[in-house]
């Protein structure tokens, strides 16, 4: 298979959400050897179990919002909801995230999905929250609003 540059801004299931940049070392569609798979990202779990998921602070069976800022070679994320925030920072490493600046410069394109596989395939996001099994096949996602700004 191959790989290129990604900037994962939400992947998630309704328990934990990950924000991670993907940097490559080589061209782009190049062997995925070439590319860093685990990229450098957090999420909402590690975080902050009790901050995101089922009527946790950020009840992800309601509407709220998502703010991904980059700044000063960092990744930050909040998220909001009823006067409630919660906030974290997707990646420190500014040498990683500077990496990726010429890719960002040329630009990228938004791709929104709703996917899984099976738990072997998804256990990286999974695991930790104990959500296994097969997906409700009445889930629901809505995606409103997109804003990119330049700051």
């Amino acid at each position: 298979g191959v790989w290129c540059w990604e900037m994962d801004i939400f992947e998630a299931n309704k328990y934990v959400v990950a924000t991670t940049p993907h940097k490559c070392w080589q061209a782009a569609n190049t062997p995925i050897s070439g590319c860093d798979r685990g990229g450098c990202g957090s999420n909402t779990w590690d975080a902050d179990s009790n901050a995101f998921g089922p009527g946790k602070r950020i009840d992800t069976n309601r509407k709220f919002t998502q703010h991904t800022t980059f700044k000063d070679g960092k990744i930050s994320v909040e998220y909001e909801q009823d006067g409630q925030n919660f906030s974290m920072n997707a990646c420190n490493d500014s040498g990683y995230v500077w990496s990726m600046d010429d890719t960002f410069s040329k630009g990228m394109t938004i791709v929104m999905s709703y996917w899984g596989d099976n738990y072997s395939s998804m256990s990286w996001l999974d695991q930790r929250t104990g959500c296994s099994g097969d997906c409700d096949p009445n889930g629901q996602v809505t995606w409103s609003n997109i804003q990119i700004n330049d700051a």
